[in-house]
């Protein structure tokens, strides 16, 4: 039988050698770099997802969120305002002497509670009374006092130490945390579906670009065998074996380009492009893979659910700690100092005294039986155990999907450099049968079958390559690196130990 070259500007008198280099040459085209036309935009996953992120609501939601609960710590702080008060007015009543009198008064105060517990204050009034009559010539009439204060209260059982403010700030500082990492794990979820939309479409791409390097060579043992069939060297059995193999290589190849279509489509509109831009998929390229004991420590310090139950074990035990200081009783020494000044008319003439003045008193108040703080107490307890052990569960959790996700990298790896020796195996099996056809040795059929063997190991290395980049993406999404990949700052709170 005449000799056989698969490739256009080959002749009879190529070496092995050279078959498996245009082997290898064509095999190259199935490489995910060049799986698109020169015109198509590349896109590598981190710029997808950079755009993503950019467009996305949710991730915008989740930061209003954020910013709403920083304002809680405002409004907490808000209780060591200083608080201000005053009245005044002017009246007509009877006097302790049974006189009609007429009375102004105006009082003016303020005060403020330190973050350590204790509440400071100052007041001042003024007085003024006209009697109709006077009771006693020596009681002036009209009469004008004034007041000053100052004051320090200090609690010695409920409020030592302002947990309700130092708590209640904990509280508000939880909930920020908490709700950072919802932030972060929208981001997390928003990566992941992002992740299974590109490296899906790069899988169909690369099937797209496998068949259509198959039709390529089913074409040219098309053209050298209609070639040979006109010299009278080649059966027809061989020719409607060559165009059996390029209509189903077309056939395949249209199913493909309809499935390309839709994941382009899709992609297109997570990125707000036209809907038939044409896209150049670039998957990362690494060799190193991160191993458990590194990255585990990075995955709980960026791990979104831990961050959440944390910030949960906190506002329980401040809440905690707040119950417990509303079920003590109420036990503050209040004390005072300021004065007192004191004028007015008599028969006599005018007198006027001036009076420092101060005190220190105890006051209490306590209950009788259960409070509701006895219950929120109980109810917070219950909600630390709760947080505590759901805590533990995620912990476990993260524990096996870090050690499987290792191994899973290190599966890929080694199935990847596999996959690729078997693509050289292939070349040079193809290589050989393409020199034994050439000889007469081997047939149509043989040819044809190993030509379906070398483009089967193409597709699954191809397949291999992207499973690894996948597991890469998703080691990566577990260990936060993306957030200065797409250059975001999550703040993401740590976990504590």
């Amino acid at each position: 039988m005449a000799s056989i070259s698969l490739f256009p500007h080959s002749r009879a008198g190529v070496g092995v050698s050279g078959a498996v280099c245009v082997w290898l040459r064509l095999a190259s085209l199935a490489a995910l770099a060049a799986a698109a036309p020169a015109a198509a935009d590349t896109l590598t996953y981190g710029g997808a997802l950079r755009r993503i992120v950019e467009l996305d609501a949710s991730l915008a939601i989740a930061q209003y969120r954020v910013e709403r609960a920083r304002e809680e710590i405002a409004r907490v702080e808000t209780q060591l305002t200083w608080n201000a008060s005053g009245q005044g007015g002017v009246g007509r009543d009877l006097s302790m002497f049974g006189t009609p009198t007429d009375r102004a008064d105006a009082s003016l105060g303020a005060d403020k509670r330190l973050s350590f517990g204790p509440q400071i204050g100052a007041s001042a009034g003024y007085t003024r009374e006209d009697a109709t009559t006077s009771f006693s010539p020596l009681i002036p009439n009209p009469s004008e006092s004034t007041r000053a204060d100052v004051f320090w209260r200090q609690p010695l059982a409920r409020g030592f130490g302002n947990p309700q403010y130092n708590e209640g700030r904990n509280i508000a500082e939880a909930e920020v945390q908490a709700t950072t990492a919802d932030r972060i794990a929208a981001f997390d979820n928003l990566a992941r579906r992002t992740a299974d939309v590109y490296f899906a479409a790069a899988y169909t791409r690369a099937r797209l670009r496998n068949a259509e390097g198959a039709i390529a060579r089913a074409e040219r043992l098309l053209e050298y065998v209609r070639g040979n069939q006109r010299l009278g060297i080649a059966e027809q059995q061989d020719l409607l074996q060559a165009e059996a193999q390029l209509a189903g290589r077309r056939a395949e190849r249209e199913a493909l380009w309809l499935a390309w279509v839709q994941s382009r489509t899709v992609l297109n509109r997570l990125l707000v492009r036209g809907w038939d831009a044409e896209l150049e998929l670039v998957l990362p390229v690494t060799t190193v893979v991160p191993s458990p004991e590194a990255l585990r420590p990075a995955a709980e310090e960026h791990s979104p659910e831990l961050a959440r139950l944390n910030a949960r074990v906190q506002q329980a035990e401040a809440v905690i700690e707040r119950n417990r200081d509303s079920a003590r009783d109420q036990f503050d020494a209040v004390l005072s100092a300021g004065s007192r000044t004191f004028a007015g008319d008599t028969a006599a003439g005018s007198v006027s005294t001036s009076e420092p003045v101060g005190s220190l008193r105890l006051e209490y108040r306590g209950f009788l039986g259960s409070s509701a703080a006895d219950i929120e107490l109980n109810q917070a307890f219950i909600d630390r155990s709760i947080a505590l052990r759901q805590l533990a569960d995620v912990r476990l959790d993260l524990h096996y999907t870090v050690f499987g996700l290792s191994a899973e990298l290190t599966a890929a790896q080694v199935a990847e450099a596999r996959a690729r020796a078997r693509v050289a195996a292939e070349a040079a099996k193809m290589a050989e049968a393409t020199r034994l056809y050439r000889t007469g040795r081997t047939d149509t059929t043989a040819l044809i079958q190993f030509e379906n063997d070398g483009r089967l190991a193409e597709l699954l290395a191809d397949q291999q390559t992207i499973e690894l980049a996948r597991r890469l993406t998703e080691a990566d999404i577990v260990r936060g690196a993306y957030w200065n990949e797409i250059g975001q700052t999550p703040a993401a709170p740590g976990v504590q130990p």
